[in-house]
């Protein structure tokens, strides 16, 4: 019983591990979809708010659901959990 009870903390351990945003991860996909509209790292488009006031008063709860669902002008770019975790972790780095 013990065995099993070790195996499933190191598999839960691992799965939340994989499920946290990686912030070079975040950048890369920033810039390959976001710049378009968004400044993100000091280039892109002006025609949407910086990323750097986007991520500033909102929670990680808040840019999930909001990363999650197409809205607005918003293309819908139907990212991973995986990208939305590494964009969080991105726009985090911003604030």
């Amino acid at each position: 019983m013990l065995r099993i009870t070790v195996i499933a903390a190191l598999g839960w351990t691992a799965a939340a591990q994989a499920a946290e945003g990686t912030v070079e991860l975040g950048a890369a996909i920033a810039g390959r979809w976001c710049s378009h509209c968004h400044v993100a790292d000091g280039s892109g488009s002006d025609t949407a708010p910086p990323l750097s006031i986007l991520a500033r008063g909102r929670d990680d709860a808040w840019l999930r659901t909001f990363l999650s669902k197409p809205h607005g002008a918003m293309p819908d770019f139907s990212l991973t959990t995986q990208e939305i975790e590494d964009l969080i972790a991105y726009l985090r780095s911003l604030r």
